[in-house]
């Protein structure tokens, strides 16, 4: 859930991955710990994914969130 949190606060149509595993020093200490983990990342990712909360396209490299979502969160 704080994963999607923190997407909600973020550009809902272009959100680079890069971007956040490149400046993950500013997140608190879980979120710190999964973006830096490639693949619990992923699997975080892929759970979101499963129940349409985000959508993942570019090669997986580009992550979107539904404005209602956003809104909602």
């Amino acid at each position: 859930m704080e994963l999607l949190t923190l997407f909600a606060f973020l550009n809902p149509d272009e959100i680079l991955i890069d971007f956040l595993q490149d400046d993950r020093s500013g997140l608190d200490e879980p979120l710190k710990t999964l973006v830096g983990d490639s693949f619990e990342f992923g699997v975080a990712l892929g759970d979101l994914a499963q129940y349409y909360l985000i959508r993942q396209s570019n090669a997986d490299q580009i992550i979107s969130i539904h404005r209602l979502v956003q809104a909602v969160i």
